[in-house]
């Protein structure tokens, strides 16, 4: 009896772990307005994890008139506490082809293995560098 007790706790514990292992994966977009992205889009993201390692990306949503296969974009993280952190990235991009009817969604690697050390809302700025035509929307992945 003993014993049966002991591998049912045992095997708690192993899903329990397991399954705080895999974290979860969350977007958060911003639809753009007019015909061209050249302001700054605003994404927060409430943050209640302040241990896991994040893998950050930058998401898009495009359609046919989107030709580039690289994008420059500055990325600004400001953390709950009113602290930032600002950086150009040249965004890398597949571009599948697909039909002028139907938008193409696709996420370019940021950051890997970063924490985020505070609880409440990081906000993510994301700025283009020059006028970009063809993007619907524009946002953050984490997981």
């Amino acid at each position: 009896m003993v014993r049966g007790r002991v591998c049912v706790m045992l095997l708690v514990l192993l899903v329990v772990s397991l399954g705080s292992c895999i974290a979860p994966q969350s977007s958060y977009m911003q639809c753009i307005k007019g015909r061209e992205w050249k302001q700054s889009v605003e994404v927060r993201y409430p943050n209640s994890d302040t241990l896991s390692l994040r893998r950050l990306s930058i998401a898009m949503r495009y359609n046919s008139k989107f030709k580039a296969d690289t994008l420059a974009v500055v990325v600004r993280i400001t953390a709950p506490d009113g602290r930032w952190f600002e950086e150009p990235v040249v965004l890398h991009l597949s571009r599948p082809y697909t039909s002028a009817s139907v938008a193409s969604v696709e996420s370019a690697l940021y950051r890997v293995d970063n924490r985020l050390l505070q609880y409440g809302d990081y906000t993510f700025s994301i700025t283009p560098l020059v006028a970009v035509e063809g993007v619907e929307a524009v946002g953050v992945e984490i997981e």
